[in-house]
């Protein structure tokens, strides 16, 4: 009941103008028993008309102001307070236009009896009555469509309704039941009003109940009217005669009690109004302190408009912002307005002075008249003429930065918005240092990053998140690299054709080939051979490495790519591919001669003279082979560099081709187990006799490097527009230090001496590199020493093609 009794304290004047109002209807009641008892007062035919007028304009304005509040707060209580009055004016006026003497000779607009007045008298209090109990039980219209859409149909409908009731008791008048005899109330007329008085009675106490459970102020209004109403009607049943003084205090009771409402509406909408244009003000006060526009000027000039704003909106006759010196523990006058701009240095000690007391409390604080508070002096206030004086912390988070101060040439207090406007001018004060101090931060973090990639001996480019990828930042030998400036306007779908960069073959590149676009996938690209042709027409071959910048989330905020000049070991291998070309060649025929008369030994002498010699017949025969093997490597390798040969594309499933290959892989070995899953068809466009020779090399390799036999597990699936297959072991794994050579020609992928050495790699994983790139695929691997390997074949699928994503 906490909230009730806020409230109940926010209008004790309604509630002691309730008590008074009952009091004071008792007190009327009781002079005018005793003072009019048995008198009968010289009739005013223009007052009856008069008042019912009032009470009829008095009662459409409160249903105006009532149906206003539904629509505002869409409370079912005025809406039905609304109908009760619409339906008072009307019977009201129909009052009006029925006594006998509206007009000169008799006889009313639209009736002739006074009986029918007294009707229409009875009828307006009974429909107020019903709608102030509709008010008080009724939950509708509550908010919703169906009350939006029924609510003034409902209200036209009523009021149409008892527009029609008024003419058809107007034209029956003679048929009604006699509520006079004579001028004197009947027994019928007695029992009506005896009704009507317990009713108001208890609907006031009710109102009364209601506003003080809700502290809505239509109910306490209602509550003072009708008590008036309640004793109005009274006076009728204590009046001896129809028009005795009895009549004309009803009447005053009646624009008593509809007064109290009207008004208090009335003073609500103006005090709304009020509060309203109050809020205005305040709100472009803070606008103007806050206002963007400062914001677009410097650091200091931003200091400077802030603190002359607040002066200017708060009246003051001058203000100060004092910044805190942590090392000395006092605050230093940064920027001043006014009378405050003809002091000099101002230093202020912490706890000392206003501002000093400012900091210290951590929150704002004021004087109305510092030459009566001497602690509020500080070191300048006391010397001058300065009076009132108000200031607020500048804070970052708690942290107390600075104070802004206020000062005045005249006492004066301070109200809590003014307090509040201060502390947003602080605030906005404080947040403009602080981005300042950040902004500085940023630009020294970045000038020294920018030093060290400068410094780098490689290419180094940083690019932004991935949903608008463009180069932020870069070094020198990034832009030498590509021979032209780096422009950060480019974006990742443009870069390969804008600064030309290809497969080392010089196939295109697709786009999310690139390094860039690789990592802002999240993956961590290794050893990309890429060529750029600069405009001087120079090419230029390059190793690329890229991978993702995370965020504290792990959400992925950007990609650092670097790239390393490799020309210079370019131009080593084509002269070592003219080696090994020169080389195989000159091998072919001596290897040819021995392969040829070892095999005419072993025909010669098939069992040999000796067992020995026939099993030397075959080393030497395989061995041959073997030679022969790897010279073909040697000139395949040297092919693909320099005229790879046309590829012979068809469409077949990658599923199906390590089918068919598995098998006749299996048959060489007995201690490892090969299998296969498929989770999707994998369609691709590809020279079949290429793919399945890289096939059989990762097949070869995962055996190979499996000494201790186990599963190897081929899996075919597509993804995103690709085929995949992958190949794991769990042989024993490439160290990390050499997985970016891995697809290097001649490389050791194990060390000398350690378990699953074979000596350098086969060049069949270098050929397959070639080959899947040249298909615009992509062969990588995924390795941890000791737990095996996985490599990975991805081939674009081809049109129509079926896959999962």
């Amino acid at each position: 009941m906490r909230h009730i009794r806020a409230r109940q304290n926010r209008d004790p004047i309604l509630l002691w103008l309730i008590g008074a109002t009952v009091g004071l209807a008792v007190l009327f009641a009781a002079l005018g028993a005793i003072w009019g008892r048995g008198q009968v007062v010289v009739q005013l035919t223009w007052f009856s008309p008069m008042v019912n007028s009032f009470m009829a304009l008095a009662s459409l304005s409160i249903a105006f102001l009532s149906l206003g509040r539904y629509r505002a707060l869409r409370d079912p209580a005025p809406f039905w307070v609304g109908i009760g009055f619409i339906g008072f004016a009307v019977f009201a006026l129909f009052y009006v236009l029925s006594l006998p003497d509206l007009f000169p000779g008799g006889g009313g607009l639209v009736a002739s009896l006074l009986n029918t007045s007294s009707w229409f008298w009875h009828l307006q209090f009974s429909v107020l009555f019903l709608g102030v109990l509709a008010a008080l039980l009724l939950p509708w219209p509550s908010p919703g469509p169906a009350a939006e859409r029924w609510w003034l149909p409902t209200i036209l409908l009523g009021a149409a309704g008892l527009v029609l009731l008024s003419w058809l008791l107007a034209v029956y008048e003679r048929a009604l039941p006699p509520l006079l005899t004579g001028e004197a109330w009947n027994s019928l007329n007695v029992a009506w009003n005896s009704i009507l008085v317990p009713g108001f009675a208890v609907e006031s106490l009710l109102c009364i109940r209601r506003y003080r459970r809700s502290g809505d102020r239509l109910f306490g209004y209602l509550a003072i009217a009708l008590s008036f109403l309640a004793f109005a009607i009274l006076t009728v049943i204590i009046g001896l005669k129809f028009y005795d003084q009895w009549w004309y205090l009803q009447r005053g009771l009646w624009i008593v009690s509809f007064s109290v409402i009207l008004f208090g509406l009335l003073a609500e909408y103006v005090g709304l109004f009020t509060r309203e244009r109050d809020r205005s003000r305040q709100l472009e006060a803070i606008l103007r302190v806050t206002d963007p526009a400062l914001a677009q000027r410097g650091h200091q000039e931003l200091l400077q408009g802030i603190l002359e704003r607040t002066a200017e909106i708060l009246g003051a006759d001058g203000g100060a912002i004092l910044l805190l010196d942590p090392l000395r523990d006092e605050l230093q006058l940064a920027k001043a307005t006014g009378i405050t701009r003809r002091l000099g240095e101002v230093r202020v000690k912490v706890g000392q002075g206003l501002a000093g007391q400012v900091a210290a409390r951590n929150a704002p604080y004021w004087v109305r008249d510092a030459q009566q508070e001497p602690a509020a002096w500080g070191s300048y206030i006391g010397e001058s003429h300065i009076r009132a004086v108000i200031g607020a912390p500048m804070r970052i988070g708690r942290q107390v930065i600075g104070v802004i101060e206020l000062e005045f040439l005249s006492a004066r207090s301070f109200t809590p918005f003014e307090e509040r406007l201060l502390e947003v001018g602080a605030e906005r004060a404080a947040l403009a240092i602080e981005q300042e101090r950040l902004l500085d931060e940023a630009q020294r973090e970045r000038a020294r990053l920018q030093v060290l990639i400068d410094t780098a001996p490689v290419g180094i480019i940083l690019y932004s998140a991935p949903d608008f990828p463009r180069p932020v930042l870069f070094n020198k030998a990034a832009e030498a690299i590509l021979g032209r400036p780096l422009l950060p306007e480019v974006g990742l779908a443009e870069a390969a054709a804008h600064y030309e960069i290809t497969l080392p073959s010089g196939e295109p590149l697709p786009p999310d080939r690139l390094p860039a676009a690789c990592a802002l996938r999240g993956e961590t690209c290794l050893g990309q051979e890429l060529m750029i042709r600069q405009p001087s027409g120079r090419r230029v071959y390059v190793l690329a490495n890229s991978a993702p910048l995370r965020d504290a989330k792990g959400a992925i905020v950007g990609a650092v790519v670097t790239l390393q000049d490799i020309t210079a070991l370019k131009e080593q291998e084509l002269l070592r591919d003219e080696f090994i070309s020169a080389a195989a060649h000159e091998l072919k025929t001596p290897i040819t001669t021995i392969k040829g008369y070892a095999q005419l030994m072993g025909q010669w002498a098939p069992g040999g003279h000796e067992p020995r010699e026939g099993k030397a017949i075959q080393v030497i025969n395989a061995q041959a082979d073997r030679l022969t093997r790897r010279v073909q490597e040697m000139l395949e390798v040297v092919r693909l560099r320099t005229a790879p040969p046309e590829l012979r594309k068809s469409r077949f499933d990658l599923g199906d081709l390590a089918e068919e290959v598995i098998p006749r892989v299996q048959v060489a070995t007995k201690i490892h187990q090969l299998v296969l899953q498929r989770d999707s068809p994998a369609l691709v466009e590809a020279d079949r006799e290429r793919i399945e020779e890289v096939l059989v090399s990762l097949l070869d390799n995962a055996i190979k490097y499996s000494p201790n036999g186990g599963e190897i597990r081929v899996l075919v699936w597509s993804e995103d527009g690709q085929a995949l297959l992958s190949v794991q072991d769990h042989g024993v794994g490439i160290p990390r230090d050499r997985q970016p050579h891995i697809f290097e020609p001649f490389y050791e992928a194990v060390p000398p001496g350690t378990p699953g050495y074979h000596g350098v790699v086969a060049l069949s994983l270098y050929l397959s590199k070639l080959t899947v790139e040249r298909h615009g695929g992509r062969l990588w691997f995924e390795s941890e020493e000791g737990k095996g390997s996985t490599f990975f074949l991805s081939l674009p699928l081809a049109q129509n093609g079926n896959g999962r994503g």
